[in-house]
């Protein structure tokens, strides 16, 4: 390192361990100041970050900065892994090279040039080399046909199991058919412990197989009922569950598809306390993240109060948990339900990822923009004044659209949406989009609002956004229980020529009530401001 100047007293060093000493022993620094100071005067562009996770690497002292690449050894390992397989799937597209048609067709190519098929099995000199081995060794084509063997086998069999087949064996048969039907058994009793809302009422004695319905009883209604636990599925009460089973089995088949299915836990009551409403629909220890499944009918106002999800989400918050709820509609939309998994994939690191390093930042179209926000972001696409992409190797694959604020005017813009490719973690893509819009439009500020359906606001605060407030509970309505509407569609003054039954004299929520429309409520927003001049690498 060339010589270096003390920021402090303009002292002069000739290295970084000179400078480190004497910031100690002149200005009393302890590590963490060493640190603050090192951060603040010399930490460069970029430098500390994860190249793999984006999470902040450890400091080493001023001599060698942040020069690690990766946080943590696991980073480093799960890196290699992917590096090594990317280049085999690019070299030869599969993630193994045996499976690859490469391999399988220089295998054919040798056997068929060595033995004249694509299978030694094929091959008659291989099949007469092996028939004369036996021949020579055991006098038979075959060494199961010599009556020598066959004789020993009988007897070994005869004198462990008392029968010359062991499958002839009562006590082998039900030794093995127990066994396996303990296993079974027990895994679906623990499955059922986890919940703790449902009762297995058959015996092992009687239990047959997975394939058959079993009968259980619901802990929370009494109700007694037959139901399939077959493929994963948990059984559902039909009479407290009705509309739910479906959905919510859905999103955990395909969490048990990229993820252990042994670490997810179904309908747990252990982890909070909401006011007896405390169950989590799927609950992943090793994330500490939950996810509900959202039904429109049995979530709306018919029978759950303004602040329900709310409350539950909160109550996550308190225990470190981060709560995803899913609305029915959004998993009955193929677009929307694709979103979603794209979210979880996220969150259980299994998306794909780019470095913002890597990616061009260029303005786009309006028509590209809500194109790609249809296709990637939850609430789709809208008009804004500026539509700012990141291009990965010709490919859009990051959004953010910035306009006039909406609700707040007491700020130059707002973010209105950003938004990812599908199943792609760009890292530090936000950050350079923001860092673009500001170098070009030079605003003093911006506010935006996170969905705490989904977000708990760690994108905004990593990269200096300032937390003003949480909103109270949005609403949407639904008629069908299968879509829903905003309540901007239903704002008083269009119901008179949007709804069949009208009276003037009643509000909005009752007119909406009379024409058989019910209100679910959301978790309502995290709202952020940012200041330019703070704006974190």
């Amino acid at each position: 390192m060339t010589e270096l100047v003390c920021e402090i007293c303009k002292g002069k060093y000739k290295n970084g361990r000179a400078l480190s000493r004497h910031l100690i022993m002149k200005h009393k620094f302890t590590k963490d100041d060493i640190k603050k100071y090192y951060d603040k005067y010399l930490r460069k562009d970029k430098e500390g970050i994860c190249i793999y996770c984006g999470k902040e690497t450890t400091f080493l002292g001023i001599t060698n900065g942040y020069s690690n690449k990766y946080c943590s050894s696991k980073c480093v390992s799960r890196a290699t892994r992917e590096q090594a397989k990317e280049t085999i799937i690019n070299k030869y597209g599969s993630d193994t090279y045996f499976k690859t048609e490469d391999f399988k067709n220089k295998f054919k190519k040798t056997m068929m040039k060595k033995y004249g098929v694509d299978n030694p099995m094929k091959s008659p000199d291989i099949l007469k080399k092996a028939e004369n081995t036996n021949l020579k060794k055991y006098g038979y084509k075959t060494s199961l046909l010599n009556e020598e063997i066959k004789e020993k086998i009988k007897n070994s069999n005869l004198k462990k199991y008392g029968v010359d087949n062991p499958m002839n064996s009562k006590i082998v048969v039900d030794k093995f058919n127990k066994k396996t039907k303990l296993q079974r058994y027990q895994k679906i009793k623990e499955r059922l412990s986890q919940s703790n809302d449902k009762e297995l009422l058959v015996e092992l004695n009687d239990y047959i197989d997975l394939e058959r319905p079993l009968k259980f009883k619901c802990l929370k209604c009494g109700t007694e009922f037959m139901d399939k636990v077959n493929n994963g599925l948990f059984p559902v009460c039909p009479n407290c569950e009705p509309k739910k089973s479906r959905f919510e089995n859905e999103i955990y088949q395909y969490i048990s598809k990229i993820y252990n299915i042994e670490k997810i836990i179904l309908n747990s009551r252990k982890q909070i306390n909401n006011n007896g409403q405390n169950e989590l629909d799927i609950y992943l220890p090793e994330y500490k993240l939950a996810i509900e499944a959202d039904g429109l009918y049995w979530h709306s106002e018919l029978f759950l109060d303004k602040n329900y999800h709310l409350n539950k989400t909160i109550s996550c918050e308190e225990k470190g948990i981060q709560l995803f709820h899913i609305f029915e509609n959004e998993w009955l939309d193929p677009i929307k339900q694709d979103i979603w998994k794209s979210i979880i994939s996220s969150k259980l690191n299994k998306n794909k990822r780019i470095y913002a390093r890597d990616t061009i930042v260029k303005e786009i179209s309006i028509d590209n923009s809500i194109s790609f926000l249809n296709e990637n972001h939850l609430q789709g696409g809208l008009g804004a004044k500026y539509h700012i992409g990141l291009f990965y190797k010709d490919e859009l694959v990051s959004v953010a659209t910035f306009g006039r604020p909406r609700f707040n005017f007491h700020y130059d813009y707002e973010l209105l949406r950003f938004a990812n490719k599908k199943y792609t973690n760009v890292i530090g893509g936000f950050s350079k989009l923001l860092k673009y819009f500001e170098r070009k439009y030079n605003p003093a500020n911006l506010i935006t609002y996170a969905d705490r359906r989904l977000s708990n606001g760690n994108l905004y605060e990593k990269i200096g956004f300032k937390f003003l407030r949480n909103t109270d509970p949005n609403y949407f309505y639904t008629k069908d229980f299968n879509t829903i509407q905003t309540r901007h569609t239903f704002q008083k003054h269009k119901l008179k020529n949007l709804l069949e039954n009208y009276d003037p004299n009643l509000s909005e929520h009752e007119n909406m009530l009379n024409n058989n429309y019910v209100r679910i409520y959301d978790c309502g927003n995290k709202v952020y401001e940012l200041q330019f001049n703070i704006l974190k690498d």
